[in-house]
């Protein structure tokens, strides 16, 4: 677990040198292997512990609803592989992901998408949106 946290945070940190904002995404549980779930917990500490290395953290193995261990057999968030989630699951992983987002971007992001101006052009079959961002 050590090494594959660390390559995501060296990963984050080329990020954020290169000019871009980070939101980092805990690991969730998935199949039924106590093995995995040991690596999953140790990787989430490191990268909760690594505040610097990112600008957000959305920490989704923190929500008891799809996060705790053993919440992949609740199939109202995931689906019977034990691996993926349900629209359900990542409505919540959406709203998580985007509090850390209106916490770094000025104004939150529905101002913006609020605010932006939709104009359709067609090009043939092709469709373009453009618009102006305030």
């Amino acid at each position: 677990p050590e090494i594959v946290a660390e390559n995501l945070l060296i990963y984050c940190r080329n990020r954020r040198a290169a000019g871009w904002k980070v939101v980092a995404v805990t690991m969730l549980p998935r199949g039924s292997t106590a093995e995995f779930e040991l690596r999953r917990v140790r990787a989430n500490e490191i990268w909760r512990a690594s505040t610097n290395d990112y600008d957000g953290l959305a920490d989704v193995a923190a929500d008891a609803r799809i996060g705790s261990p053993g919440a992949q057999y609740d199939l109202s968030y995931y689906l019977a592989d034990l691996v993926h989630l349900k629209s359900a699951g990542y409505t919540i992983v959406a709203a998580l992901v985007k509090a850390q987002i209106d916490a770094i971007v000025q104004p939150p992001v529905a101002t913006v998408l609020q605010d932006f101006r939709f104009q359709p052009i067609f090009a043939g079959a092709d469709f373009f949106p453009l618009g102006n961002l305030p």
